[in-house]
């Protein structure tokens, strides 16, 4: 469903609410173990000292599964409060940094602390200005992460607003729309995410294809889950939504975990957030160590090629210290994507 109003500048990215829930359907929800978030939590890093800024419908702080995280708010609406009156900032808000109560569900970060910013309505509407003045805010603020799960055309002082957030060195993160076609070659631009200095998020469903109604275009970065997915709602309930909205937050979580993770390579726009962490690469020794020449790997079934006799006038040929192997992890693009961002 859309919630564009006339004469209002930014709206939510619209979503679907499937259903709603008085008790947890899942404790982990199926999108954090999409993106293997537990494999962080079993390192001990549940993304504690990171503060994420939601820029949103605002946020139900009387969810038992939020309120301990929530470290304030501030409403730009002029509602004069943050409290969440449609649905869709709490379920954003559950996904990345719900506290692991031990009787509701897990967020990708559950020891990130959330700062409330009410920048739509509760009809999901809203106007430029608001979100401009909330992400000004959460500069002065020194928040790490910044999520906007909402949209608009492009302006030029929105964007100047997310250059200043990125040149403070936050994280921004945004959904890329839920107008796409079907037709991976075609565009469909949504505003904030549509700009190089955001991270973009595209939604998947849990079988790892494209939704059907995410946005594709050259600056989308990451695909997250963002299909039936279990999170938070007002007045203390669960709710499952799908929209690239909803695929957002798992980013943004992700980067609550990752913020301070050496990075890599990273190819755009073509991988599925994925949380798995092996040992790393050891790092070279300064001189590099001076090995006969190895005996080359026998083929299979087949029988060992001998090795050939060095060719006396040549030197040994230098080969690096042994590293322990390490598959091309999209942690690591991960990271490497939201430094080049800064």
């Amino acid at each position: 469903m859309s919630f564009f109003k006339k004469n209002r500048d930014v709206r939510l990215i619209p979503v679907k609410v499937k259903s709603v829930h008085t008790f947890p359907a899942e404790t982990i929800p199926d999108g954090v173990k999409m993106i293997n978030a537990q494999s962080q939590w079993d390192k001990g890093n549940e993304g504690e000292g990171v503060v994420v800024a939601i820029i949103d419908t605002g946020i139900d702080y009387n969810h038992p599964d939020l309120k301990d995280n929530i470290i304030g708010g501030k409403d730009f609406t002029g509602k004069g409060d943050y409290m969440d009156g449609h649905g869709h900032g709490t379920h954003v808000a559950g996904t990345i940094a719900a506290t692991n109560t031990g009787s509701g569900i897990v967020g990708v970060a559950p020891k990130a602390k959330i700062l409330a910013l009410k920048a739509l309505s509760d009809d999901g509407t809203g106007d430029m200005n608001w979100t401009i003045s909330a992400i000004r805010y959460a500069v002065k603020q020194k928040v790490h992460v910044i999520n906007m799960s909402l949209g608009g055309q492009h302006s030029y002082s929105l964007r100047k607003a997310v250059q200043e957030a990125v040149a403070a060195g936050i994280t921004v993160v945004a959904a890329a729309g839920n107008e796409g076609d079907g037709d991976e070659a075609t565009e469909e631009l949504s505003y904030p995410g549509a700009y190089p200095e955001v991270i973009e998020v595209g939604a998947v469903d849990f079988s790892g294809m494209l939704a059907e109604f995410s946005n594709t275009n050259n600056e989308v970065d990451i695909l997250a889950p963002g299909v039936n997915i279990f999170s938070t709602y007002p007045n203390g309930k669960y709710a499952r939504m799908d929209g690239t909205s909803m695929a957002t937050p798992h980013m943004t979580g992700a980067v609550a975990l990752l913020k301070s993770i050496a990075i890599a390579d990273y190819t755009k726009g073509t991988h599925i957030l994925d949380l798995t962490v092996e040992e790393p690469v050891e790092p070279p020794k300064e001189e590099p160590i001076l090995l006969p020449e190895p005996k080359p790997e026998p083929e299979p079934d087949l029988e060992p090629v001998p090795v050939p006799t060095p060719t006396p006038e040549l030197e040994p040929t230098p080969t690096p210290p042994p590293v322990k192997p390490i598959s091309p992890l999209l942690l690591l693009r991960l990271i490497w994507l939201i430094l080049r961002k800064k």
